[in-house]
């Protein structure tokens, strides 16, 4: 009944209300070759676009997976590169281009209004600065609480084409299925500026489909069926049975159809291939799996905690998350690393702040604009961009900054891990105190 989590902001709070950047997700548009990356800082969320140079997919031929990931990356550090640049307390601003030139890369800024999905309120609705957000699964969704219910929300905070289609189609259903007890209740609709812009639904919660539920599953598919619907994404891992023995369809994205009586004949015809045919399927495989196997939720949440001073590039592949899910002892050293990690940051941070607060007070009587150079585009190379040519460092590497005067001579930099830096150390740990074979309790005892 509990879910399994890489990333909850919660545990970060200091360090994100000191100066950090959560990475939240990305997109691309395949019509226009852009990829999104999504960042917040001190509650504001804006979309960074960058013109995508790679294949658009991993369909391409000779193109792998990892390769597709890699040369995502390449894109991602140039976001990084104008990260010190990027205003995210921009007045009217959710939208940022960066735009390649001869000389480099500069900012334009857009305000794109949000999505009005739905004009009529079949739900109460509820502002989105209600909600008090735990984690985030991607740029436009996540979970929280909310007047302490734990609940899951949706919403399009910027007018993205893609993810509005995405989110459209995921509320279709909700609202298709909303009468037939056979989703998690919707509980309000989610507003930005009096706009609707998503909907909040009950917290997921309960166990995988198992072979003793055959009998629940039909007659809730069957249900689905009377009333005139097909549902496309027939899958085991889509069908939850709750503590009280309820069947729940999830994952809803572009999985239900609406057929009128008069098409009722071509109704039963695909019901054929996409219920009947697809549920034989999925207990026939469920059939001789032992009933103790049964898994419960689990999610990977698509966060990074970002610190610009430390230009420490996170890594936006999931194969490590994956590999911790099924260790929770992982998981409590990787957390407790990273927890260790964003204190020494954020001290960091606040006595760097200090001291460039007290260098600007030194030189207020100083002729010209000491701030000109942070207000112009970062000049990289105009070749395809790479590590060295964007300025970030490896982890060996510490960036050494332009002098100015009458600031004493910097130290040495602290920079924040990678993932795979804190999962090699996570692995580290686990095999030097033998957590295979230690209790919960004990392993609080040894990470202290």
């Amino acid at each position: 009944m509990s879910m399994v989590h890489v990333f909850d902001v919660r545990d970060y709070k200091n360090a994100i209300d000191n100066g950090g950047i959560l990475y939240i997700g990305r997109d691309r548009f395949d019509t226009s070759r852009a990829l999104q990356f999504a960042l917040m800082k001190n509650g504001r969320k804006i979309m960074v676009q960058v013109q995508y140079t790679g294949p658009l997919d991993t369909e391409t031929p000779g193109m792998t997976p990892g390769r597709w990931e890699y040369l995502t990356e390449l894109e991602f550090e140039v976001v990084m590169s104008m990260l010190p640049q990027i205003e995210f307390d921009r007045v009217s601003a959710n939208w940022v281009y960066v735009v390649r030139d001869r000389n480099g890369y500069y900012l334009v800024y857009r305000d794109r209004k949000r999505a009005e999905i739905v004009t009529d309120h079949w739900a109460q609705l509820v502002d989105e600065k209600e909600i008090e957000v735990h984690r985030y699964f991607s740029y436009d969704e996540g979970e929280g609480v909310w007047r302490g219910q734990n609940v899951r929300f949706r919403y399009a905070w910027c007018n993205h084409h893609s993810g509005v289609q995405d989110l459209l189609s995921e509320y279709a259903a909700y609202f298709m299925l909303r009468n037939l007890d056979l989703t998690f209740k919707v509980l309000a609709l989610v507003t930005i500026e009096g706009r609707v812009t998503g909907w909040m639904w009950e917290r997921p919660h309960g166990r995988t489909v198992q072979y003793r539920d055959r009998s629940l599953v039909y007659d809730a598919v069957a249900k689905i069926q009377r009333n005139g619907l097909l549902y496309y994404s027939m899958r085991a891992h889509n069908i939850i049975i709750t503590d009280d023995g309820k069947v729940r369809f999830i994952y809803l994205d572009y999985s239900i159809a609406y057929f009128e009586p008069h098409e009722l004949e071509e109704l039963e015809r695909r019901a054929e291939e996409y219920h009947w045919k697809a549920l034989q399927d999925i207990f026939d495989q469920l059939k001789d799996v032992p009933e103790h196997m049964e898994h419960h939720l689990q999610s990977i949440s698509d966060t990074h905690l970002i610190f610009p001073n430390a230009r420490c590039r996170p890594s936006l592949t999931s194969y490590y998350e994956k590999e911790l899910l099924p260790w929770l002892n992982y998981v409590q050293i990787l957390h407790r690393a990273m927890r260790k990690y964003a204190a020494e940051l954020t001290i960091k941070s606040q006595a760097k702040k200090v001291a460039k607060h007290k260098q600007r007070l030194l030189l207020a009587n100083t002729e010209g604009d000491l701030d000109a150079s942070e207000d112009r585009p970062l000049i990289v190379s105009r070749r395809k961009p790479g590590m060295l040519s964007v300025g970030i460092p490896d982890r060996q590497t510490i960036l050494k900054s332009k002098p100015v005067a009458l600031k004493p001579k910097a130290k040495k930099k602290l920079l924040a891990p990678t993932l795979e830096d804190l999962v090699k150390y996570a692995k580290r740990m686990r095999d030097t105190a033998g957590l295979h074979d230690t209790e919960p309790g004990r392993l609080e005892e040894i990470l202290d």
